[in-house]
């Protein structure tokens, strides 16, 4: 799990740079380097799925999105246990610290958490994402969605499209809150959580009677936009100093990561991946196959 720093030499104690530029570059994809039971699937599938020429585009664009994600909060998601253990504790006190200073407040709240702490839960890694697809100037919807899950708990990410128009093959998934995420049309998306071996498959849920879903346009101002080709370094030795300040033990501290393990204000999962990664489009006048699962992190 890459540290803050990993993308800087040395030079001034006050860093910045453009996440929407600046990200880890990797040929290596997730299914080619993790075996499926590391990634809490039985196996891969390896099914192909054929999707219009447009969606093919989208899944492009959520590929980048989640690029952009992953460099803006490189330690990851503060309330998913691997990158907790990973990061030695990190993500979670990025995501704490940061929402303890910039608790709610919307988009522009969230895009504050991310450009200042680089943490934050899947509300922030939904709203990266919404941000950096404005950027792009895509000519689809960008749609921000919240769903209940079971034990009370709630998740939040980005389609691209209206699945309405396009059904769910044709409407694709953003969501950078993963360990590892892949772009994937909404009939492919599914929150695999490793550690509870639980697979609940989205577009059921947003169809479900039983658990409430709010879909809604994503419209974020020029100025949060702007938030991430600014992202503040908040380095190693500024993060240990506030968490003294909190009277939290040091990153990398198992008493850190047992902390943060039982930290449930913003639920506990592990979901490391929200879709099969082996899964191949291609769009339907019967180009290559491919997945869109690349490395995103060192």
């Amino acid at each position: 799990m890459p540290k803050i720093s990993s993308f800087f030499g040395g030079g001034s104690s006050v860093q910045s740079y453009d996440a929407t530029v600046q990200h880890y570059q990797s040929d290596d994809t997730v299914h080619g380097t993790f075996s499926a039971d590391q990634l809490g699937l039985h196996r891969y599938q390896g099914i192909g799925v054929t999707v219009s020429s447009g969606t093919m585009e989208k899944l492009a664009d959520a590929t980048w999105a989640n690029r952009v994600a992953k460099s803006a909060i490189p330690s990851g998601a503060g309330n998913q246990r691997a990158d907790i253990i990973e990061s030695g504790g990190e993500s979670w006190a990025r995501m704490h610290l940061a929402d303890a200073k910039y608790s709610g407040g919307g988009s522009t709240g969230q895009l504050k958490r991310a450009q200042k702490f680089q943490g934050g839960n899947c509300a922030v890694h939904a709203a990266v994402a919404a941000a950096a697809l404005q950027s792009r100037g895509v000519s689809y919807p960008i749609n921000r969605v919240r769903m209940q899950l079971p034990g009370g708990n709630s998740h939040e990410f980005i389609l691209l499209g209206d699945r309405r128009e396009s059904g769910d093959r044709d409407t694709v998934v953003v969501d950078p809150w993963p360990t590892h995420p892949s772009a994937c049309t909404l009939d492919q998306a599914v929150l695999h959580d490793a550690t509870r071996g639980t697979h609940h498959a989205v577009a059921q849920f947003l169809d479900s009677s039983s658990y409430r879903s709010e879909i809604y346009k994503s419209s974020i101002g020029s100025a949060d936009v702007q938030r991430l080709s600014r992202i503040e370094v908040l380095g190693t030795a500024e993060l240990e100093k506030k968490l003294g300040k909190s009277r939290l033990p040091g990153v990398g501290t198992q008493n850190l990561v047992n902390h943060a393990l039982n930290d449930t204000n913003f639920g506990q999962f592990d979901v490391r991946v929200a879709t099969d990664p082996s899964t191949y489009y291609r769009d339907d006048s019967g180009t290559g196959w491919q997945t869109f699962d690349p490395i995103l992190r060192q």
